[in-house]
């Protein structure tokens, strides 16, 4: 190793022997020879690489304190022991401090692992410092983050205002159903098969069910409602029908009829003489649809696909929710050219008395099922024009869901599910419900027929019927009561979501409303 390069470039500044004092002593013991193998042991004198010349060597670079010559070994370590004074790595430490033990010479390495970190405080600064630093990357990462999501948001809100759906038209949507049933054997082979008929005569089994489902009924009676009829309803609905159907007269007895005196040009059954409307309903608009129990789920396809509504359904038959799924992917598909919005339609597998009945382990309710059942997602407008449809002729929602003793049936679910609506909702049933609400004056019903043809069990015409919430208040009847003084009301709910039953001014309890009674045939005038 050439010594007199240790540390430095061979200039004045980095040259590690000190220029030797002429009146010292020789290096050699005495005949020289020890100098003159020091001196080629470092590469020779005068060769520009070695040591420097005897008139740079200061004195004791190569004898010890005692003045005895030092050995290569010795001569190494001093030679590197000065060279780390001029050092890069000895200017780095002077900016952290130097250490000296009062001994001339001597420093004290502050890089060196022996030393504490008391030693060194600007360690402990410098790693403060590492930490603000790795806070301030973590921060400008996650706005950087930020921007990014909020750039592809905002790209993604463009994209889809870019998109227009169409609604189907009704040939359409009715066509498309049906091709596709027809395609897999027509209705009456997808009704008799065992998925859809699973349920039927009191036959639920856990099988069959979705999970946690069908503890509160015995029984799920299979009936379609057909496209047809449910045009009618929402025609009715929105005010474009009438509640009733005018039968056509006989062949016998538009024989004798005269003919009109208008030449032929006969009023319609939506037009009086002073052009009001006949009997019908107010004809609120249609904002939201939901099917409990949805069977196959054409009315949720029919509403979302062909009017465009938010259209959502609930089921706990596994076969019939399969089914569904499978005519509603089926239609998707043959629509995939020009579709419509198929994101309105959200079927599921559940059970909606959830919403309504604690689970007998946790003792709560589902609040999530709730929330979907009435749309809490989605502004108030649209909750206010909600409409709830439920197949339950002929009580398969009523006494024939609920065959064990002590059971609830359905139906009075459905009424806790309509007192819980907001203001302007409804609730359409072919089997009436009011008989399970308490008080009176904070809903309207209503009652239309079918038409023949609406139901899949007959060819007759039904009764639907149609509630309106008008009121999330009541008041009391009892004429002694405080609350007719002051004008107070009750509320039709209390803060769990119940039937309030009683009057919270004087305790009287109130009276179920009566069902509606259909009327005999000598009434209608049908028979004697």
């Amino acid at each position: 190793m050439d010594v007199g390069k240790v540390g430095g470039d061979g200039d004045a500044s980095s040259t590690v022997h000190r220029q030797r004092d002429p009146s010292s002593a020789p290096l050699s013991g005495g005949d020289g020879s020890r100098a003159a193998a020091s001196s080629s042991s470092f590469g020779g004198a005068g060769n520009g690489m070695g040591a420097p010349a005897p008139e740079h060597q200061e004195a004791g670079c190569c004898t010890s304190e005692s003045g005895t010559p030092m050995s290569e070994e010795d001569q190494m370590k001093w030679a590197m022991a000065e060279s780390m004074k001029a050092s890069p790595r000895r200017a780095v430490k002077s900016e952290w401090g130097s250490k000296s033990d009062g001994k001339s010479g001597e420093v004290v390495d502050l890089l060196s692992d022996s030393d504490e970190d008391a030693k060194m405080p600007a360690h402990k600064s410098n790693a403060s410092t590492a930490v603000d630093e790795a806070a301030q990357i973590e921060e400008v990462l996650r706005r950087s983050l930020d921007e990014e999501s909020n750039r592809a948001r905002n790209e993604a809100d463009r994209y889809k205002s870019a998109i227009t759906y169409r609604t189907l038209s009704r040939p359409e949507f009715e066509e498309a159903v049906d091709t596709f049933v027809e395609a897999n054997g027509g209705y009456e082979a997808i009704e008799k098969s065992g998925l859809i008929k699973a349920g039927n005569a009191n036959g639920m089994t856990k099988e069959c069910v979705v999970d946690g489902g069908g503890m509160n009924q015995t029984g799920a009676e299979y009936g379609r409602y057909s496209i047809g009829g449910m045009w009618r309803v929402f025609d009715v609905l929105e005010g474009k029908e009438d509640l009733h159907i005018e039968k056509k007269p006989t062949v016998a007895a538009s024989a004798s009829k005269p003919p009109p005196s208008d030449g032929g040009k006969a009023k319609t059954k939506r037009e009086r003489e002073d052009n009001t409307r006949l009997v019908g309903l107010p004809g609120s608009k249609v904002k939201a649809f939901l099917d409990i129990g949805h069977g196959l789920g054409i009315q949720v396809l029919q509403a979302a696909l062909a009017l465009g509504l938010p259209s959502r359904g609930v089921e706990v038959m596994k076969g019939r929710h399969f089914g569904a799924e499978a005519i509603r992917d089926g239609v998707v598909e043959s629509l995939r050219t020009d579709p419509p919005d198929s994101s309105l339609v959200d079927l599921r597998a559940e059970d909606f008395s959830h919403a309504f009945v604690p689970c007998k382990e946790t003792l709560l309710r589902d609040e999530n099922m709730r929330e979907h059942l009435l749309f809490h997602d989605v502004s108030d407008a649209v909750q206010s024009g909600l409409v709830v449809f439920v197949n339950n002729a002929q009580e398969v929602f009523g006494a024939r869901s609920a065959q064990k003793e002590g059971s609830t049936c359905l139906d009075f679910y459905l009424g806790l599910l309509f007192a819980n609506m907001r203001v302007g909702g409804r609730i359409v049933t072919l089997t009436d419900i009011s008989g399970y609400l308490t008080g009176s004056g904070w809903f309207k019903r209503d009652v239309f027929e079918s038409g023949t043809g609406a139901v899949s069990w007959s060819n007759k015409s039904c009764d639907v019927f149609v509630l309106t919430k008008l009121s999330d208040q009541w008041s009391c009847n009892n004429p002694a009561c405080d609350s007719n003084v002051f004008g107070a009301q009750n509320n039709v709910v209390d803060d769990n979501g119940d039937l309030v039953k009683a009057c919270v001014f004087c305790n009287r309890e109130v009276r179920s409303c009566s069902r509606h009674r259909k009327p005999s045939k000598r009434a209608r005038g049908e028979g004697k």
